[in-house]
Parts: C-alpha cells; structure tokens; sequence
C-alpha cells in the first residue's frame, strides 16, 4: 500500500493526454503497476479480456490464435492457484474440474 493517495485531476489529465497520443505502452505500464497493487481488479480485467478473446465470433476483434489463448488460460490457472477468491468468474475454464464450486441452487 502506498503511503500517499494520487491527485485525481492529476490522474485524470495523463489519462487524456495518453488516451489522445495513442500511448499504449505507456498505459500498459500504469496498468501493471496497478494491477500488481490490486489482484481482484487484475483479475477482473482478465476474465474480461478472456472472454472476448474465446467469443464465437470475432466480434471484438481480437483473432487470438489458440496458443495465444491457451497462454492466457495457463496464466489465468496460475493467478487462481495463487489466489481463487476470484475463480467463479472463470467457470468456463474450471467449471468441469471444480464443478460444486459453480452449482447454483434453484429456488
């Protein structure tokens, strides 16, 4: 945890000028070290980037090849066994190994 809380309008401004220049890289970076701060918003990034990425179609444009994809998966493995307070969004990929983790009750 850091001993000091970021200005926002000062956040807000990079963000623009990054967003504005195409910065990629840059931002890239910020989100790294963002995300090492906070796994539960790296994870929800993850899932969310898993799930464009294996969508039927490539409707978000992303044509990962699969061994792209099965680098994420093995990634994402990797993040669960550190951590799986985050694994239900991830049904896809452990839902048959973990299955009562995922069984819902009908009322």
């Amino acid at each position: 945890m850091s001993y000091y809380e970021a200005n926002k309008d000062v956040c807000q401004k990079v963000a623009e000028e990054l967003v504005k220049n195409k910065k990629v890289d840059l931002i890239a970076y910020y989100l790294s070290i963002a995300f090492e701060e906070d796994q539960h918003t790296y994870m929800n990034d993850l899932a969310w980037v898993y799930d464009r990425a294996t969508s039927k179609t490539d409707y978000y444009g992303y044509g990962w090849s699969d061994e792209k994809i099965q680098y994420l998966e093995k990634h994402i493995r990797e993040m669960i066994e550190i951590d799986d307070s985050d694994i239900l969004q991830f049904e896809s990929i452990f839902g048959e190994e973990r299955p009562e983790i995922f069984e819902r009750e009908m009322y």
